[in-house]
């Protein structure tokens, strides 16, 4: 047993994301909870910090592994268990939000970038990070204060923000694909940090048909095996790319149907 007891701030975070629930059995606790090092030897930190119940609590000090019985939770385990009560108890306070590359009129290789928080409660924060890729290479983050995961911006609900940022000169001349990919850390109001799947938007250049713009891309990942740095399988942003750009915008449209011709009586 560890004898490093936590700070104060500490334990109230990790009270409050659990909700006075036991991280191991999820039972409510009230008053009859305690904090457990996960890890022995380990820090008097929040990562090492674990609420269980008095019975949870006992379970854990006294197992023996000279003489086992039953499985022993495992560092990892534990970790993994306090993040699904955490969550439970904690996902009420993400609102819904929405994050949209579009295009700048100045064109490449500037970007605008809006955030919303589309919910009437809470206010929260978000961690923003634009990776910038082009043909398969990663060109690195986005070298600007609110887009490269360094300060977080304030979402109170029902408001947000327009911004623009620039994509690296290389990007400008792209030959196959340029996506940014989007990174987003939601904070809640208790400091808990919630972490979106990550998703990307893919630039289109202008053509005789379509304005410039971007639309968006929910696997990032994919652009590596879709567009490998070395340019074994190039992907071409050309009018199939459009049409599912527009069909993801606005879902496709039924062809009409057409009029019958005058003095030709439809089947019965």
């Amino acid at each position: 047993m560890s004898s490093k007891s936590f700070p104060d701030e500490v334990v109230q975070k990790a009270l409050l994301w659990c909700n006075r629930h036991c991280c191991v059995c999820g039972k409510q606790c009230g008053v009859n909870i305690e904090t457990h090092h996960i890890d022995p030897k380990g820090k008097a930190d929040q990562d090492n910090c674990l609420p269980v119940c008095f019975v949870c609590h006992a379970a854990l000090e006294h197992y023996s592994d000279a003489h086992p019985r039953g499985r022993k939770f495992r560092i990892e385990e534990l970790k993994q268990r306090r993040e699904q009560v955490y969550e439970c108890q904690t996902r009420h306070l993400v609102p819904p939000t929405r994050f949209v590359i579009s295009h700048d009129p100045r064109g490449l290789p500037y970007a605008r970038f809006k955030a919303m928080n589309l919910g009437s409660y809470p206010p929260v924060k978000a961690r923003l990070k634009l990776t910038t890729f082009v043909d398969g290479k990663n060109l690195g983050v986005v070298q600007r204060v609110h887009y490269d995961g360094s300060i977080p911006v304030n979402l109170n609900p029902q408001q947000g923000f327009n911004g623009w940022f620039v994509v690296p000169e290389e990007a400008v001349a792209y030959q196959r694909r340029l996506l940014v990919r989007v990174d987003v850390v939601i904070i809640d109001p208790y400091e808990r940090e919630h972490p979106l799947l990550p998703f990307g938007f893919v630039h289109l250049r202008a053509d005789g048909k379509e304005p410039e713009g971007w639309y968006y891309e929910p696997s990032p990942e994919a652009d590596e095996v879709l567009n490998p740095a070395d340019g074994d399988a190039p992907v071409t942003p050309g009018p199939k790319a459009r049409e599912e750009a527009r069909e993801r915008g606005r879902g496709k449209r039924r062809p009409a149907r057409k009029k019958p011709r005058a003095g030709v009586a439809g089947g019965g």
